[in-house]
């Protein structure tokens, strides 16, 4: 009668754990998760706060002088506009990453993917080839599809 005793104390002993285990692990994924998406609406909030202090960054025609070639190397003005789109593009990558790579999901109303993508195409274009070093041809093709299909919302 001991023997059952022992074992049943033992079998609701890890039981126990193993259930706490898990709640503990589904809190966590939970957390992490929310953590996330913050984190991804604070830095959408950083590149809307940049650009309104910086509003030429999106002036069509001073981007397309500073693309041109026309403007010279050490503009400054180029060097933020070209930081600039380095960040908004890492900041899609990261979304990209965090919901998968499809087109079809809400991220991409969510985040504004497409008008991201729009205002800076000729950027992107401009840098295709340093593009996939920076990103990975899975992004540059994902990137490249809205751009060529002109996919709408």
């Amino acid at each position: 009668m001991e023997m059952v005793s022992i074992y049943t104390s033992l079998i609701s002993g890890l039981f126990s754990t193993i259930l706490s285990l898990i709640v503990t692990l589904l809190i966590n994924i939970f957390f992490q998760r929310r953590y996330e998406e913050k984190s991804f609406s604070e830095t959408r909030m950083k590149l809307n706060e940049i650009m309104l202090n910086e509003p030429f960054l999106r002036n069509d025609d001073l981007i397309k002088y500073f693309l041109t070639g026309d403007a010279k190397e050490d503009n400054i003005k180029l060097k933020k506009y070209d930081l600039f789109c380095i960040m908004g593009y890492n900041y899609l990558k990261s979304l990209c990453e965090y919901y998968g790579y499809n087109k079809n999901k809400e991220f991409v109303k969510k985040y504004n993917f497409v008008q991201n993508i729009n205002s800076s195409r000729d950027w992107w274009k401009n840098n295709h080839d340093k593009n996939i070093e920076r990103y990975g041809e899975k992004f540059v093709k994902f990137v490249d599809d809205f751009i060529r299909y002109n996919i709408p919302i």
